[in-house]
């Protein structure tokens, strides 16, 4: 009997550590996310505008921008929805702003820095109350809950938007 015990709870261990990684990335504490960037060889007038009019073409809407001060802020923007075996029905929707900063270089050129800001995780959770659906909708934003956030998502998402602008202003 002591056998099966042991050898019961070395399933159960082994089972829930199978499933837990599909649930969570194993982070405690918010890593920083790192920005990328590129450079153009010549600052171009109204570049902010030209990266303002891609970015939304590209279904990313702006909240606000300085053209004199090189910064723009988009909106929250849907970029990755996780879907699997351990997510609720419809999956976990990421969302984040992007913060375009231009940093005029020495030699005329311009780098611009693209940087996730406000990532957080939306999820609609469906469930029975009294013969009665009912949804509850909830958010958890990366800083309060770092382990639920895949990190590489994040950063093929900055990545696809960098190839855009790059691709587009030349």
């Amino acid at each position: 009997m002591n056998l099966f015990c042991q050898s019961f709870a070395v399933v159960l261990l082994l089972l829930f550590f199978a499933v837990l990684p599909g649930c969570y990335h194993m982070r405690i504490d918010p890593a920083p996310v790192e920005p990328v960037s590129f450079v153009i060889p010549a600052h171009r007038p109204r570049l902010l505008a030209n990266i303002r009019l891609y970015l939304e073409g590209y279904g990313i809407k702006v909240e606000e921008a300085d053209e004199d001060k090189g910064y723009l802020l988009t909106s929250p923007s849907l970029f990755y929805n996780e879907k699997g075996t351990n997510q609720p029905a419809g999956g976990r929707d990421y969302y984040c702003k992007l913060e375009v900063r231009l940093a005029p270089l020495q030699d005329g050129g311009t780098r611009i820095i693209l940087l996730p800001v406000d990532l957080a995780i939306y999820t609609d959770y469906v469930y029975n109350s009294d013969g009665r659906v009912l949804t509850l909708s909830k958010n958890y934003p990366y800083q309060n809950y770092p382990s639920m956030f895949d990190l590489q998502e994040v950063n093929r998402a900055l990545q696809r938007v960098m190839n855009m602008l790059r691709k587009n202003l030349g």
